[in-house]
């Protein structure tokens, strides 16, 4: 299995609990002079968590002058963690090499996050690295001796895809299972992953539940969506569509946009329980600017229908063709149909052929019936009925009861 995993942030040991805990109350401000008061007596401890809050804006206005500044001085007097730190601030602000330059420096003085980061830049080629399994490896070993859960699911997933060693998916379970047990959500996810369709375990639903809620609770955007599938389809669990929900927006709300679209169809089946098309609206429209196909195509037919909003075929088409555009079926066959209707456009036949076409060999049941219905009318085709009657049967044999009702008449 391949899966190109978030970064996770790391909340270094420079008690940030503390910190946490200040801002959830009234006393950020206070707490962020105490700690400068510190910093600027040299305590490195208190340098790191003045940048971190500067970078943050806890307690302070944000400043990344001030943060870079600060991880600096404590880059100063040999503080590792700063390096690391820094490194990571950089990347953020897109700071690429520079970024890169503070991992190499960390990773070499032995900061277990660093040489672990780095081994993961090097499995995907992230941020400029070229891919590298062996230097992976290398590195994820170093920090897996010091108990790195991200080095620990590096090495799974080397093992896991047969990059730079043998492919071997007992191995990658193993490491997997080590770094689960102690909390790390994207060996969490994977577990769940191999549970779910038994691959180098035996299959066991419930145990990916298990897993993947454990996951979604970190923050794991894939384990919250494939746990509200597991909820939706009752598998390893009830079905629940009110845990559906809530996955898939927690999951939605981290940008999947598999998630939004979801959310779109739950809110809009019109036999649903939980139908509200204003919801359904909302959620296509976020999946729409993660430039989610189906989710465009479900917005012309919302604009189409005058779900959720006032109905506007002109509208509803721009939304069909965008999305027809992008080779998705449904709505390859809508502008077929709204050509052929001339509905949000003029009328023309000849595009609604050729749109039909286009839908017909992405196996759109409905667009095969509506061609077939063009072939029988002659409709800027030779009228032939045996090829009209051979797409109502393709369609048909499709499940289309239009189609099969065409059959009796045709």
């Amino acid at each position: 299995m391949k899966r190109i995993l978030a970064l996770s942030l790391l909340m270094i040991a420079l008690s940030f609990t503390t910190v946490q805990s200040a801002v959830a109350g009234d006393g950020a401000e206070v707490l962020f002079k105490q700690t400068l008061e510190e910093a600027q007596q040299g305590n490195v401890g208190a340098q790191n968590r003045v940048a971190w809050m500067y970078a943050e804006g806890m307690g302070v206005s944000q400043n990344d002058d001030e943060a870079e500044k600060w991880y600096q001085a404590a880059i100063d007097q040999g503080d590792t963690d700063a390096l690391y730190s820094l490194g990571k601030w950089m990347i953020e602000h897109h700071c690429d090499r520079e970024g890169m330059d503070f991992y190499q420096r960390a990773a070499a003085k032995g900061h277990s996050m660093a040489q672990a980061q780095l081994a993961y830049y090097s499995i995907y080629g992230c941020w400029g690295t070229a891919k590298d399994y062996g230097k992976a490896m290398r590195l994820s070993q170093m920090a897996a001796l010091e108990g790195n859960t991200r080095a620990q699911t590096n090495i799974g997933i080397l093992y896991d895809n047969g990059y730079g060693v043998s492919e071997d998916g007992k191995k990658a379970l193993d490491w997997f299972l080590r770094a689960a047990e102690k909390g790390n959500p994207d060996a969490q996810f994977y577990l769940g992953w191999k549970y779910e369709r038994g691959e180098n375990v035996e299959k066991d639903p419930a145990q990916a539940v298990e897993w993947y809620t454990k996951s979604a609770a970190l923050g794991d955007a894939d384990a919250a969506y494939n746990l509200a599938l597991l909820y939706e389809d009752g598998n390893g669990v009830s079905r629940d569509i009110d845990q559906t929900i809530k996955w898939y927006t927690r999951s939605a709300k981290q940008g999947k946009a598999s998630a939004r679209f979801n959310l779109g169809n739950l809110y809009s089946e019109e036999d649903g329980a939980h139908k509200d098309y204003e919801k359904a609206l909302y959620w296509f429209q976020q999946a729409e600017e993660k430039d989610h196909i189906g989710a465009i195509n479900n917005l012309g037919w919302m604009y189409d229908n005058g779900y959720g909003v006032p109905a506007d075929e002109k509208k509803a088409f721009e939304y069909f063709l965008k999305a027809a555009n992008s080779e998705e079926p449904y709505a390859m066959g809508n502008v077929g149909y709204m050509y052929a209707n001339g509905e949000g456009i003029k009328r023309d036949d000849e595009e609604a052929v050729r749109w039909y076409r286009r839908a017909k060999e992405a196996r759109n049941r409905n667009a095969i019936n509506n061609l077939g219905f063009m072939y029988e009318k002659g409709r800027r085709v030779q009228k032939d009925k045996e090829m009209a009657v051979a797409l109502y049967r393709e369609a048909a044999e499709m499940g289309n009861s239009t189609a099969q009702r065409n059959l009796g008449v045709c």
